[in-house]
């Protein structure tokens, strides 16, 4: 069954700590080689792009397992970072930024939100108040 999140709930999910960490381990680091800086590119972009998510989505259509199964697949993401923050091994680098691929799946099933500025912002709200 579904079960929607509040927000609070949904900000205090720990897929969004991982999130928060593996962005912490990817700026404690700067990119010397090619493949290096394409691999830190696409995971910046992951990064940036689940961060927006967090900001922008209508929680009300998101359920816990939603965030699990996330999390679940980010796991492999911060993992690979981790041990090339250990070892500087570039292949878990671009491990970790294979593994974009696969979070890309697990958030294309998320609703997405549409449009910016005002109307959109008006719509929101909208929704948000008739919800309550």
């Amino acid at each position: 069954s579904f079960t929607s999140l509040d927000r609070a709930a949904f900000k205090s999910h720990p897929f969004w700590a991982t999130v928060d960490s593996t962005a912490t381990l990817l700026e404690d680091h700067s990119p010397a080689s090619a493949e290096e800086i394409d691999a830190y590119e696409r995971l910046q972009g992951i990064i940036d792009y689940t961060q927006t998510l967090r900001d922008s989505i209508t929680v009300e259509l998101v359920c816990s397992s939603m965030l699990t199964n996330a999390q679940n697949h980010w796991n492999a993401i911060d993992s690979n970072l981790t041990q090339y923050s250990a070892s500087k091994n570039i292949s878990y680098l671009t491990s970790a930024a294979t593994q974009v691929d696969t979070m890309l799946q697990a958030l294309g099933s998320w609703p997405q939100a549409i449009g910016a500025g005002p109307r959109a912002a008006q719509a929101q709200a909208a929704f948000e108040a008739s919800s309550e």
